[in-house]
């Protein structure tokens, strides 16, 4: 007893942090939704429960704490949020056109309160709170964030303009990621925000209606950035190393300005339909040194200019290469130079380029995640080719995407019709696209793939195709059945994930599922559209509930 009274309080404290340490590392994150979380304190627990609780496991459920508006109207639960708030690290915010303002009153505090360390927010907001909330929740907590996501429903009311974007995100000095979902300031702008920000690494935009050089008459810009960059001695180097962009947008200089100023860029991926030309140019003048991803639309742009881009980089530097359209000199080009580096390729596939992807899957021996996009019917030759057991042997993570164009879905159930009228007997349903060599080309893919056991991640889309009588975008399930190949698939001890698309009907019966279950005891999520059969959905229930299936 005397031993135990002479510890110190210091060597109790010491060892109640390494604890503390040590259950953050071990024990997941858990995301806590506001009015599902518990207080134990009611409970007659013994001393020692109650300070593991406060100690040890409370700080860990705070850490991430995600906030659904319409589900805080309780005071007491307010209260809790109080009293716990200094734990958040992580903070996400959704709030909802149709919540009331009453609601406003957690916001407020969220808003108000300075956190110890809040390092993520995450906002996907509407406009009835005021913007001037926002801005507040951003400057009361500058020097710790360190990632901002911000996304603004459509429709909610008026969007911030650059004004209130400038007021909002100006000196973060400690921000290193950011992201923008829907709106984003205006490019110009972020030139100047960056100044500010010596840490940033990653800026993200997402289907954002960005400002173009033809409306920037009308941008905002604080005259003391004026006065500032009238004093600079130069061009301001900034220290972006990860650049994203997804959805519409038109080739800005203004873009091209904020590119040229970020040298140790490494990550570059513009994934749109619109012209790429001046960020390509950008490469090929060696304005990247150090750039290791890179993606870009390839349609429209001269294919010198490309092959010039891939040649100006240093030889195998290229890990990850997305090009949604491209030509069979562009694979030839990135076989001859990044072969032994590539490692992540998203790819689309014609049929004049079959021989040059066959050879680049025999040629990059380091290749990881392969997505290639097979248009109007091609893509058979690349899937036997996958087949082959000398390529892709490191292969964890395979995308496959089939789109048809116009007038190709016709073309083959008229090709099946003409055949069945000439033989006098009925046409058979068509299938996967009515073409045997699909189907035989997906039964040996999928017999090769049995063999890698260190696949983790399976994405394989049905077809879509356009067709002016046909709805648009209309699927064509694969076929997914123990008798055409899935029965090699015994050895997915790793699979993870696997994901077939949006609005594909679930491809799976009973015994399929039987199969997945005995052999892919990794599995944990399955993506598909709604579940019709309530066969499968109590089967599911009874023999696999911890499987979620996202539809």
């Amino acid at each position: 007893m005397a031993k135990r009274s002479s510890s110190s309080p210091e060597a109790s404290t010491s060892r109640s942090q390494v604890l503390r340490q040590e259950s953050m590392m071990d024990v997941p994150d858990l995301r806590l939704h506001a009015g599902k979380f518990f207080d134990i304190s009611g409970l007659r627990a013994c001393a020692l429960v109650c300070r593991a609780w406060h100690r040890d496991f409370q700080p860990l459920v705070w850490r991430k704490f995600s906030a659904k508006l319409s589900e805080t109207n309780s005071s007491g639960q307010i209260d809790s949020i109080r009293h716990n708030i200094h734990w958040i690290r992580s903070l996400k915010w959704t709030e909802y056109r149709h919540t009331r303002c009453t609601t406003s009153t957690l916001f407020k505090l969220l808003s108000t309160e300075c956190y110890d360390s809040l390092v993520s927010l995450d906002l996907r907001i509407c406009a009835h709170l005021g913007w001037h909330q926002y801005q507040d929740l951003f400057q009361n907590n500058k020097q710790t964030l360190q990632q901002v996501s911000f996304a603004f429903e459509h429709g909610a009311g008026p969007v911030p303009n650059d004004r209130q974007f400038v007021g909002a995100l100006r000196d973060l000095s400690s921000l290193r990621r950011l992201t923008f979902f829907f709106v984003a300031p205006s490019f110009i702008n972020l030139i100047h925000l960056m100044k500010t920000m010596p840490c940033m690494d990653t800026l993200e935009f997402i289907f954002c209606e960005m400002a173009t050089i033809r409306n920037y008459a009308d941008v905002y810009i604080p005259e003391f950035w004026l006065s500032s960059s009238s004093s600079s001695t130069g061009p301001p180097v900034l220290s972006l190393k990860r650049f994203e962009l997804q959805g519409p947008w038109e080739d800005d200089p203004v873009l091209v300005m904020l590119l040229k100023l970020c040298p140790k860029l490494e990550h570059l991926m513009l994934k749109t339909s619109n012209n790429c030309k001046g960020p390509c140019q950008l490469v090929q003048d060696g304005c990247f040194p150090h750039l290791r991803s890179l993606g870009l639309h390839a349609g429209g742009l001269p294919p010198s200019l490309l092959s010039s881009a891939l040649k100006s980089l240093p030889p195998h530097q290229l890990t990850t290469v997305h090009l949604s359209s491209s030509l069979a000199t562009t694979v030839q080009d990135l076989v001859e130079h990044h072969h032994q580096s590539l490692e992540k390729v998203e790819i689309g596939v014609t049929d004049d380029q079959e021989s040059c992807i066959i050879e680049f899957l025999s040629r990059c021996s380091q290749l990881q995640h392969f997505r290639f996009t097979a248009e109007n019917g091609s893509g058979v030759e690349v899937r036997y080719a996958i087949a082959r057991p000398w390529v892709c042997t490191k292969l964890k993570e395979l995308a496959v995407e089939f789109v048809m164009g116009p007038g190709y879905y016709e073309s083959a159930a008229a090709a099946a019709e003409a055949l069945s009228s000439a033989s006098g007997e009925t046409a058979p349903p068509l299938g996967f696209l009515g073409r045997t060599e699909d189907v035989q080309a997906m039964t040996v893919l999928m017999t090769r793939l049995g063999q890698l056991s260190q696949i983790k991640e399976l994405e394989l889309l049905p077809v879509e195709m356009l067709s002016e009588e046909l709805p648009p975008f209309r699927k064509v399930p694969l076929p997914w059945s123990l008798a055409n190949g899935f029965s090699h698939l015994s050895c997915w001890t790793r699979l993870e994930q696997l994901d077939f698309g949006q609005y594909q009907p679930f491809p799976f019966g009973i015994p399929e599922l039987q199969f997945m279950r005995q052999h892919w005891t990794a599995l944990k999520e399955i993506s598909s559209d709604d579940i019709d059969s309530e066969e499968i959905v109590e089967w599911l229930g009874e023999h696999w509930p911890e499987l979620a299936v996202a539809t």
